[in-house]
């Protein structure tokens, strides 16, 4: 659970600070794709690590 709370976590604050940033046009879209990408990759990476998990 605790690495499902950090990935939304992580997704909420990227929604939070770059989508105003990109729609009041202050983020270039080339860079604001980017970073989309960069945190999609970054929620998909620590989604992977629970294929290490082992219940107790």
């Amino acid at each position: 659970m605790a690495r499902i709370r950090e990935n939304l976590g992580f997704a909420l604050l990227y929604n939070l600070c770059a989508v105003p940033l990109a729609a009041a046009g202050i983020l270039e879209p080339l860079h604001a794709a980017i970073a989309m990408s960069a945190s999609s990759l970054v929620v998909t990476g620590n989604a992977i690590r629970l294929l290490s998990w082992k219940p107790e």
